[in-house]
C-alpha cells in the first residue's frame, strides 16, 4: 500500500487517492485520453482547450475547481448535474473549505493539491464523504489545467459513482468528433476566489 493511501486512511478519510495512469472505470480512461490529447507537449491544457461540446455527454459527471491561492483552497466552477443528484446538493460557487466533511477535509485538499502539481493523473476511489440512507462507492480522476497565460490554476475532475441499491448504469461514451471549448463555463465564483 503506498505511502498516501496510508496516511489518508489514518486521518479518516473514507477515500485513497495516489498519482496513476491507470483507472477501472471506462470514463475515466476517455476522459484521460482526451486531455492527454489536449496536452502541449510538457504543458497541461488550458481550461479554455477543453471542448464543452466533446464532453457534454459525460459533463455531468464532471466538476471544474479554480485553485485559491495556489491551492490552499479549491472553488468549484462547474459541477455537473449527475454529482448533484448522487449528493443531494448543488457545489457551484463553493469552496472545498465550506461544504467537504471536516473528517476527510484535509485528505480533499490534499488529493486536489496534488492533482494540481502533478504531471501524472490522480486518482480518488472510496465511499461517499456525505450521509446519506444509500451509500455509493466511486472513482474519480484529477487532472491539471492552467489558465489563460498557462500557469495551472483549475482541476478537472470526472466522478463515477455505483451502488447496488440506485441501480447504476453507465452513460454512453462521448462521440469521438465533438468539437467545441470551455469558454462557456463562467466563472461564477470568482469573485469569492479573489477575495
Amino acid at each position: 500500500m503506498s505511502k498516501l493511501r496510508c496516511e489518508h486512511l489514518r486521518q479518516g478519510a473514507p477515500f485513497f487517492f495516489e498519482p496513476t495512469q491507470s483507472f477501472d472505470a471506462w470514463e475515466l480512461r476517455w476522459l484521460l485520453d482526451y486531455w492527454q490529447g489536449l496536452c502541449d507537449g510538457p504543458n497541461c491544457p488550458r481550461l479554455i482547450d477543453v471542448g464543452l461540446p466533446a464532453i457534454v455527454r459525460q459533463a455531468p459527471k464532471i466538476i471544474v475547481r479554480d485553485a485559491i491561492d495556489g491551492g490552499r483552497d479549491f472553488v468549484n466552477r462547474f459541477w455537473g448535474s449527475e454529482l448533484r443528484n448522487w449528493l443531494g446538493f448543488d457545489g457551484t460557487g463553493q469552496r472545498i473549505s465550506e461544504y467537504f466533511p471536516q473528517h476527510a477535509r484535509a485528505a480533499m485538499l490534499a488529493s486536489q493539491r496534488l492533482a494540481l502539481e502533478s504531471d501524472i493523473p490522480v486518482r480518488r476511489w472510496g465511499v461517499t464523504a456525505y450521509p446519506q440512507p444509500n451509500l455509493a462507492t466511486y472513482e474519480a480522476i484529477d487532472l491539471p489545467l492552467a489558465d489563460d497565460d498557462g500557469v495551472r490554476a483549475h482541476v478537472l475532475s470526472m466522478y463515477v459513482y455505483r451502488s447496488d441499491r440506485l441501480d447504476a448504469q453507465p452513460d454512453a461514451a462521448p462521440l469521438p468528433a465533438e468539437t467545441g471549448n470551455a469558454s462557456s463555463w463562467a466563472a461564477r465564483s470568482r469573485h469569492s476566489a479573489e477575495s
